[in-house]
């Protein structure tokens, strides 16, 4: 009897810690990431994806690759707000710094929610370092 009761209680917590773990991910969140095109600007050549991860409830994992960078080349990427990538002036729009576009590839996690990026106000921007601020490629964050 006192075995059966011990094994009752382990059983009980185990079911507790299980829905503990479960109930702390987003119902929402399949774990695959939203995945977007970036488009060439400028006849650059470069186009790739943009991914997006949810980490946590406020911070976002970015994953960027792009093809056609140039060997040996690190390119600053960003996101900002806006609707369109040819239509906004580059200096009037604060934005999130990324990490370097490097080999093609760029990760990054920001202190912004996954929605929040997803809303369709916010771009993501690779530039090209060998000519100033010229922006290579472009893409729109929607859901």
């Amino acid at each position: 009897m006192m075995l059966r009761a011990v094994a009752m209680a382990a059983a009980c917590l185990a079911a507790l810690l299980a829905c503990d773990a479960s109930a702390q991910i987003d119902p929402d969140d399949t774990g695959a990431g939203t995945k977007l095109g970036l488009t060439q600007l400028d006849n650059s050549g470069q186009v790739g994806t943009v991914t997006l991860f949810a980490h946590g409830l406020h911070h976002t994992l970015v994953i960027l690759d792009v093809q056609s960078v140039p060997a040996g080349q690190r390119e600053p990427a960003r996101i900002r707000r806006g609707h369109f990538c040819r239509t906004v002036p580059l200096h009037l729009i604060p934005a999130v710094a990324l990490n370097d576009v490097a080999a093609g590839a760029s990760r990054s996690e920001v202190a912004v929610a996954t929605g929040t990026l997803l809303s369709g106000n916010y771009l993501v921007e690779v530039f090209g370092s060998r000519h100033g601020p010229r922006r290579v490629t472009c893409g729109r964050l929607y859901r």
